[in-house]
């Protein structure tokens, strides 16, 4: 691998199971060096997907509703605390 996502960073939506698009695209950023963090849209969509992006090391995964300004405002301040800008 080229690594060409070494030293970038991503924030990935979308995991739903291995074989969702966006499990496919984490694991290629994550192949290639990218560091990683994940949001997911309630408690019973964390249950199935949480088990899954672990297995990547993620650097933070947040329960994050996307259609509340009130959580993407959270979700920022949290991913804040483990990356100096995203």
């Amino acid at each position: 691998m080229s690594g060409w996502m070494q030293g970038k960073r991503a924030f990935i939506t979308g995991v739903a199971n291995d074989r969702s698009i966006a499990w496919a695209i984490a694991q290629q950023f994550q192949a290639e060096g990218a560091e990683l963090s994940f949001s997911y849209p309630g408690e019973a969509m964390g249950k199935r997907m949480l088990p899954l992006v672990k297995t990547l090391n993620p650097a933070a995964v947040l329960d994050l509703d996307v259609s509340s300004d009130a959580q993407i405002e959270a979700a920022v301040k949290e991913v804040g605390k483990v990356w100096d800008s995203v």
